[in-house]
């Protein structure tokens, strides 16, 4: 369990908000806008590979690429492409097989992977169809919801994480994570049959994440408030093979934390970062002793979503459905674990930045 101490102790993590960058807020108002003038309901985020590029998803049914450098202060983002395509449908997770190639996970269909066009100036918005699309007996068919006790939702794939040529997918037709051996070859895509991690009782998962070295999953168990934490055994840090068994663990509480949907770990694989979907906060997991333990309290929190904005997406919805919804959704950290970017209705995208020694006692 997460150390009980007050103040800025271990188990505590140290961050400051990167400076605003007025371009980067112009040219972030692409995700935030369509053309009635309503806001994007903006989901996912992930960096790529190289740390240069973003991909942010939109559930109007847009992904929108970004050239970034983290690097610099004010950090400087810039759109470059918004891809859409009649193929898209209530996309909700997202990924990089490389800098050029995504792949994307939609709840009302199926996995699909989408080549990014080139562009040399301004900003393109392009309509493209997938190099691939990946069905599966466990996504169900295309568009079905099924009826939860207090909503319906569809029962697609809803995140996706890529690592070591292997897809770790989320899904709540039957509420489980599969993976799938994915290869990406000069004459196209190939997708091994999938195998499955575990369906332990969840209701609706959002979001999976995969340590750096392959030993760790986590998923956001929504229904029940919840981290789920799951070891590879048998093969070792570092071992893909979707043969290789996962074995549930820990999990990760905090008593204000409602809704779970964003996850990432940093590249040390000890701190876990989760968004809350009904709560404007971030919460920060840090393991002391290698997630041998469960936590029953978060080790930091962090605002991330100003009170406006969290307002104004809850007061656009029906009563059923206001706790919901308000906090930020989707989550990533660079590959160099600098800088933390967060994705939220009715607010610009918003950056982190993490502090040396942030931690200690890891």
């Amino acid at each position: 369990m997460a150390a009980s101490v007050p103040g800025l102790a271990v188990g505590t993590i140290h961050y400051k908000q990167s400076p605003a960058v007025h371009t980067m807020l112009k040219n972030i108002s692409y995700v935030y806008k369509n053309a009635h003038g309503e806001s994007y309901r903006t989901e996912d985020v992930k960096f790529s590979p190289s740390g240069r590029r973003m991909a942010v998803i939109s559930v109007d049914n847009c992904i929108f690429i970004y050239d970034v450098n983290i690097t610099a202060r004010p950090i400087q983002v810039i759109l470059k492409i918004e891809i859409r395509s009649a193929s898209l449908i209530y996309p909700h997770g997202v990924d990089f097989l490389s800098e050029d190639v995504i792949v994307v996970a939609n709840r009302g269909s199926d996995i699909q992977f989408y080549e990014i066009p080139f562009v040399t100036e301004g900003v393109l918005s392009s309509f493209v169809d997938p190099i691939y699309q990946a069905p599966s007996p466990w996504f169900g068919k295309k568009g079905i919801m099924k009826q939860l006790p207090e909503r319906k939702i569809y029962t697609g794939p809803g995140g996706v994480r890529f690592l070591n040529g292997i897809l770790f997918v989320s899904c709540n037709n039957i509420p489980s994570i599969t993976t799938h051996v994915c290869t990406l070859t000069p004459d196209g895509m190939q997708l091994q049959d999938d195998a499955i991690i575990t369906q332990d009782g969840f209701q609706v998962l959002d979001g999976v994440a995969v340590s750096q070295d392959g030993s760790r999953l986590a998923v956001s168990d929504l229904s029940h408030n919840r981290i789920v934490l799951y070891d590879r055994l048998g093969s070792g840090a570092g071992h893909t093979s979707p043969q290789s068994s996962f074995t549930q663990t820990v999990t990760l509480q905090d008593e204000d934390l409602r809704f779970p949907h964003g996850l990432c770990f940093d590249p040390s694989g000890k701190i876990l970062y989760v968004t809350d979907a009904g709560s404007p906060n971030v919460y920060v997991f840090a393991t002391q002793d290698d997630w041998a333990s469960s936590f029953l309290t978060s080790s930091f929190k962090l605002k991330a979503v100003r009170d406006a904005a969290f307002a104004k997406t809850r007061t656009g919805l029906g009563e059923p459905f206001r706790s919901l919804e308000g906090g930020a959704k989707g989550i990533d950290i660079d590959p160099t674990g600098t800088v933390v970017v967060v994705t939220c209705k009715n607010q610009p995208l918003r950056f982190f930045e993490t502090q040396p020694g942030m931690f200690s006692g890891s």
